[in-house]
């Protein structure tokens, strides 16, 4: 139990440094967005957000797998997605994979949330285009190193392409 808690803590610590380095390059540019925090519940920080028709929403993670093999992005989003968050998440998507050389799973890289093991997942529910990354396997270290080499350039990538699909909704 105390080797799996002590993984857990590590895989926080590295989406957290993504979700940080988004935020800033975010910030940078005159934007802003609701951050979880790693005290709340999910409950809470869903009560937090209360976006508008305008208003874009990112959660990010890494995937796992016991197959260490297990490879590739993916962006979810929600059972009946509009439009604007399919062409977001194939954004995001292609992108991410442009610049790390994962590849994209499922083909384009999108799935919905009946594709995952987690079945419904409220934080796309909320009102505007919401998505979730999967940067790739924190269990294959081929992912790892290839998302950690090329961060900086993911984290731009994605606060620029999160700041036009909010900029085309306004």
């Amino acid at each position: 139990l105390e080797k799996k808690k002590q993984k857990q803590i590590k895989n926080n610590k590295k989406i957290k440094k993504i979700k940080n380095k988004i935020t800033t390059k975010v910030k940078e540019r005159g934007y802003s967005f609701i951050i979880d925090k790693d005290t709340e519940t999910l409950s809470v920080y869903l009560n937090r957000i209360k976006p508008g028709n305008g208003s874009v929403g990112c959660e990010h993670h890494l995937n796992a797998s016991t197959n260490a093999k297990a490879t590739g992005i993916e962006v979810v989003v929600k059972n009946n997605a509009d439009a604007n968050s399919i062409a977001l998440a194939k954004d995001l998507a292609k992108g991410i994979s442009s610049l790390t050389g994962i590849p994209l799973r499922n083909g384009n890289g999108v799935i919905t949330e009946n594709d995952t093991h987690r079945g419904k997942l409220g934080l796309l529910h909320k009102e505007g285009i919401w998505v979730l990354i999967e940067y790739g396997f924190i269990t294959n270290p081929n992912d790892m190193d290839k998302l950690y080499a090329n961060l900086d350039k993911v984290c731009s990538f994605v606060a620029d392409t999160l700041i036009i699909y909010e900029d085309k909704i306004k």
